[in-house]
This record gives structure tokens, sequence and C-alpha cells, in this order.
């Protein structure tokens, strides 16, 4: 045989369980509102009503009295838990917000990015398409650059050979790597040969005289004519560039003397007075010859 127990709850135990439910519910609409409103709300203090508990089990013997301080404790800690959630929500919401807002910043900015970078292929396309042609030109001319150069050199190569030392300067011993660079060495040695040829100068080199080398002084006047006198200034003559080099042609006694005097007065040693010296035989019949 079942014995079924029946537990009355006295009256008193009753309001405080509605008052402990009517206070949880309480709890969690203020838990929820501070959580969304993100603003900071007392929370409501459940101490008297559990001081009153306290009070009422003492009075009821402590057993019915102290079910209903565990029903009060755990509305309490629930509530308490509903508060921490409500927060966390609220802060992974405006965490949420947050990294959406920065997803369409970078949207945009990628779209601001694309767009960009085609603006400048298009615009790159169109300066390779404009600088096709000129890069064309660019080595036309440049290829009749090399072709001005060479004939340039070859010219004075060949003017060397029919005037005396020192009037064409020689080639460079390192040609320029750019054809700019060419251009310019090329015109140098232009412009140094046409002042060597309008200049008259003295200057100490070595010929053959009937095939013996011999240091000598050379005047010469420009790329017209030049003489020679030796060191010691007992001979004199004149100077012809030949395929094996400076030719020494001996002179006449009287050519000593003004050639000599000429070689003074060019290095600014002896007063300038007009003075006559003879040509070659060859050049005085109308032609240079060698």
């Amino acid at each position: 045989m079942t014995i079924i127990r029946k537990t009355v709850t006295p009256p008193r135990v009753k309001a405080w369980v509605r008052q402990s439910v009517g206070i949880g519910a309480a709890m969690g609409v203020w838990g929820a509102w501070s959580a969304a409103s993100g603003q900071s709300v007392p929370q409501p203090d459940l101490q008297p009503a559990l001081e009153r508990g306290r009070a009422d089990d003492d009075a009821l013997g402590g057993s019915r009295g102290s079910e209903a301080l565990q029903v009060l404790a755990a509305l309490q800690g629930a509530n308490q838990l509903r508060v921490e959630a409500g927060r966390r929500r609220a802060d992974a919401e405006r965490i949420r917000m947050e990294l959406a807002a920065e997803a369409a910043r970078l949207k945009l900015e990628t779209a601001r990015l694309k767009t960009e970078t085609e603006s400048f292929r298009t615009e790159a396309r169109k300066i390779r398409e404009t600088l096709g042609p000129v890069q064309q030109r660019a080595e036309a001319v440049e290829a009749l650059e090399f072709r001005v150069v060479d004939r340039i050199h070859q010219a004075l190569d060949r003017l060397a050979g029919t005037v005396p030392p020192g009037v064409v300067p020689a080639r460079p011993e390192k040609p320029a790597t750019t054809a700019s660079g060419r251009v310019d060495a090329a015109l140098d040695r232009l412009e140094a040969t046409e002042r060597q040829l309008a200049a008259v100068t003295v200057e100490v080199v070595e010929g053959r005289l009937r095939g013996t080398p011999l240091g000598v002084e050379l005047l010469r006047f420009g790329g017209a004519a030049a003489w020679w006198i030796s060191l010691d200034g007992t001979s004199a003559g004149w100077a012809l560039p030949t395929a094996e080099g400076l030719e020494l042609r001996p002179g006449p006694d009287l050519l000593i003397g003004r050639v000599e005097r000429a070689v003074q007065m060019a290095k600014g040693r002896a007063t300038a007075l007009p003075i006559t010296l003879p040509l070659p035989p060859d050049a005085a019949e109308g032609g240079r010859g060698r």
C-alpha cells in the first residue's frame, strides 16, 4: 500500500514565491533592456527579500521557508546569467555591425582600385600605340646617325693622310656607347680639325730624312704647308705626309734662316714681320705630290 504525502505550502510561502517570480521577471526585463540599450542600469536589490525569507524561514520552523529561499536564490542566479547573456549578445551584435561596415568599406575600396587599374591599363595601351611609330622613327634616326658619324670619321681619316701631323686628331680610343655620344665625338673631332687648319703651330715631331729617323721642329700653317728645321738648326726643308709617315725633304741653305725666324715669331720670341717661305718645288708646279 502506497501512502502519498501531500505537502501543503503555507500561504505566506506562496506569497514569497509569487514575489520572487515577479522579481525574477523584472530582473529578466531589466537585463534585456540593459543589454539592448548599452546603458548601465542599477540591478534591483534582492537582499531585502532574502532577509524576509530568512525571517519567515525561522518563523516556520526552517523547512518550508528554506524551499522559498532556494527558489529565490535560483531565480537570482538565472537573472544574472540572463544579464550576462544579454551583454554578450549586445557585444556580438556590435562586433558584427563593425565587421559589416569594414567589409562594405573594403568592397568600395576594391571597386575603386579596380576602376583605377582599368584606367591605367587603358592609358598604357594608348601610350604604347602612340610610341610605336615614334620608336620606329627613332630607330631610323639612330641608323642615319651611325652612317653620318662613320662618313665624318672616314673623311677625316683621308684628310689626315694629306696634311701634316697634328692637323687631324685621332679617333677616340673608346667609342661612345650611345648614338648621341658617337655623334658628339665625331663633331668634336671635325671642329678640332677645322681649328687646326686655320692655326699656325710649332711642335716637335719625328720624321724620316732620306730614310733615317730625325727629330725636328715642325712649323705648320694649318693644313696648307709645313716646314721643318733640325733641333740643332743646321738644316731645314719641307715636311710632307706619306703613307709611311712624315717625309722630311731637305731645302736650300737660305731656307734655314727663314724657317728659324718664322718659328721664333710663331713662339712669340721675335717681332712679327713679313717673311716669305717657299713651297716645295712640286707644289709650286701645281701639285703637291708625294
